[in-house]
């Protein structure tokens, strides 16, 4: 789009009668234009060309003195400044942004950028409207000339010519050249400016290129080098810029080696990316400087239009510091998998002594608690035997009492430490059965009503009403369970109450046969501070403040929280200092249907049996073994019976093997004394 001219509607202001009236209309020779209009495109550079472009006005026009500014809006810099005297054209740059005196009348400028039209007095100190301007008052100019450089629609500069003594020298033959040189020069202008852009741009990347630490080649299309950044130099040792293409080819590979038979010129980077092929992270070691280097090169071909490659651009990073340094981790990490595995034989090693030891130790105490309890149910029986001789006097009585309950608690520690041997020794199994919980919870009544009411305690117990009357459990490890929790609750508690609640958790809605039952055993004792709650299920350890006071191995929590954990659950604590305790657990069984379920073992007509038909030795050593929940003592005990009374011998057999031993040893002790 062409840009239009400035003078196009220009009214000149040329006074009545002056010397640029009676000039005839003709136009400088073509030949002064072409000169002008050459000379100014000869310029690239932004300076030099507002330098020549001024100087050129003010031969073409006559004028004695001229600007030219550059900017915009409001902003304008005069950047050329020159002089005719008639004979010599002297044109000066000046510099941008520094402090400008008053060269130009800032208003006519302003009005000229903003209006994109040429000003044009014949005599301004008669007829310009602009005489309030601060340079037309100090300068008093005669004729004047002030036109815009616009281009697309945008005012690129300003020139301003002046002559402080002619009159009219700007006249339509002049205005008429200088419009054509303007036209040029707006063109030349723009050019310039982007010209500069562009340099100040290959400037700047330059600056960055040079300011990686990574090396970046360009090559032409036949290998010769086109641009190379600072840090080439360092990596290859060799000035690339100077090389030619050949040389450049055949020397830098002198310059690479891999390992001890050097790499093949044809297959580097550089050569693969001439060919078109795209090479990433290519390894190669440098010798340069006297040191070897390793270098890490990416080499791809740049296209034109056609497909044909026109340059390539190589990239090299020096990674020697990053392989010594993988080199030493491979190194660390060789020494460590060394130093885990010795680590690891010695922990096999300790772990299969310790698993040894452990079952040396398990074996010895399943040994020694067989050997024990041999003797000490010996004792214990002629204890008992001795307990109903009517012979014997109150303090004897007394005395075999003490002997009785002295082999009794014996023989419960005794068979603590061998049930925590079994855990240790991952020996324990369930042995899940039909079990009545109704009938658990009234044998754990039974067993420790008494002992509470001796201690002056409350001691309660409840069940849910849509409890199960059977389920598949292992009876007897949740007997001894609800036996060590009820048995310690009655143990620390001096004053107040003693519970056990089962109820029933939230039903599991796609397992309707399963049932979850949820233990609760409460007291008012001493209480347990927090930080020792996990600490009482550590073997041999029990609360502090108790150990004194109570007797007791210290295992029985231990036991019951591995039978609850092995049934699928586990045992919680709720207490604090001086509020009671309260230990729960749940547990997930099956339950029996009616119809399947077994008949209950306990019937009324059992305890008429003949039981005083039996010596009471026999009775005693019955009562002895249920009481310790020993089925093969208790099976032991039996087998006389089954001689003399085999229906009574098959009903308490059937007790046994359903793990009723609370119901045995109520009925010996319901037992007459012998008549026989």
């Amino acid at each position: 789009m062409s840009n239009p001219s400035p003078f196009s509607q220009q009214e000149f202001f040329i006074a009545a009668g002056s010397p640029g009236a009676a000039v005839a209309a003709r136009i400088a020779g073509l030949e002064t234009i072409l000169q002008a209009t050459r000379a100014i495109a000869s310029e690239i550079a932004l300076g030099a060309l507002l330098t020549r472009i001024v100087e050129v006005a003010l031969e073409s026009t006559g004028a004695g003195r001229g600007v030219l500014l550059l900017g915009h809006d409001t902003t304008w810099s005069p950047l050329a400044e020159g002089a005719n005297n008639g004979e010599r054209v002297v044109v000066v740059p000046l510099a941008a942004g520094g402090a400008t005196p008053a060269r130009f009348p800032v208003s006519i400028v302003h009005y000229v950028a903003r209006m994109q039209s040429a000003l044009i007095y014949a005599d301004a100190t008669e007829e310009c409207p602009f005489v309030e301007d601060a340079y037309l008052r100090t300068r008093c100019p005669r004729a004047l000339l002030c036109a815009p450089l616009v281009m697309q629609g945008q005012t690129q500069a300003v020139l301003y010519l002046e002559h402080r003594e002619a009159c009219g020298i700007f006249d339509a033959e002049r205005v008429a050249v200088l419009d054509l040189i303007l036209a040029h020069a707006v063109i030349a202008i723009r050019n310039a400016r982007l010209y500069a852009a562009v340099q100040e741009n290959e400037t700047r990347l330059k600056q960055f290129l040079d300011a990686i630490p990574i090396s970046v080649l360009v090559l032409d299309a036949h290998g010769r080098p086109f641009y190379a950044n600072l840090a080439i130099a360092h990596h290859l040792d060799a000035d690339v810029a100077a090389l030619g293409g050949e040389e450049l080819l055949t020397r830098v590979p002198s310059l690479i080696t891999t390992g001890e038979g050097g790499v093949e010129p044809e297959t580097l980077p550089i050569r693969r990316a001439l060919r078109g092929e795209v090479v990433t992270n290519q390894e190669l070691d440098v010798v340069a400087d006297g040191q070897r280097r390793t270098l890490d090169v990416n080499a791809r071909p740049v296209y034109d239009q056609q497909g044909q490659i026109t340059f390539v651009v190589a990239t090299m990073q020096d990674i020697t510091k990053r392989r010594a340094a993988e080199r030493v981790l491979t190194e660390y990490q060789r020494t460590l998998e060394q130093q885990v595995m010795a680590r690891t034989r010695e922990a096999q090693a300790a772990r299969e002594a310790a698993e040894a030891a452990s079952h040396a130790k398990s074996t010895f105490l399943a040994n020694m608690s067989h050997e024990l309890r041999t003797p000490l149910n010996a004792i214990l029986g002629f204890a008992q035997l001795l307990q109903i001789d009517s012979a014997l006097g109150l303090a004897q009585r007394r005395q075999i009492d003490i002997i009785a309950r002295s082999g009794e608690h014996l023989l419960t520690l005794i068979n603590d430490v061998l049930e925590l041997s079994k855990i240790e020794a991952n020996h324990v199994t369930l042995s899940v059965q039909q079990c009545n919980p109704h009938q658990l919870l009234d044998g754990i009544s039974d067993l420790f009503a008494l002992r509470a009411l001796q201690k002056g305690l409350h001691f309660s117990v409840t069940r849910a009403d849509d409890l199960p009357p059977t389920v598949y459990a292992d009876e007897r490890k949740l007997r001894q369970i609800l036996i060590n929790l009820v048995g310690n609750a009655i143990k620390f508690t001096a004053v107040g109450s003693v519970s056990l609640r089962l109820g029933l958790d939230a039903p599991i809605a796609d397992a309707p046969e399963l049932v979850a039952l949820h233990f609760v055993v409460g007291d008012t004792g001493p209480g347990i501070a927090p930080e020792q709650h996990e600490q009482i299920f550590e073997p041999f350890v029990q609360a502090a403040g108790s150990a004194g006071d109570v007797q007791g191995s210290g295992l029985g929590l231990t036991i019951s929280r591995q039978f609850v954990r092995l049934m699928g659950g586990d045992i919680l604590v709720e207490s604090q200092t001086g509020q009671g305790s309260t230990f729960s657990f749940s547990i997930t069984v099956r339950r029996i249907a009616a119809a399947i379920a077994s008949p209950d073992l306990a019937t009324p007509t059992l305890t008429q049996l003949a039981l005083s038909e039996l010596p009471p030795e026999w009775i005693a050593r019955l009562h002895l073994a249920a009481k310790m929940a020993d089925m093969e003592a208790s099976l032991a005990a039996i087998a006389p019976i089954d001689e003399r009374l085999p229906t009574l011998a098959a009903a308490l057999r059937s007790l046994v093997l359903h793990f009723r031993f609370d119901q045995l040893v109520e009925l010996s002790e319901l037992a007459p004394p012998s008549t026989a």
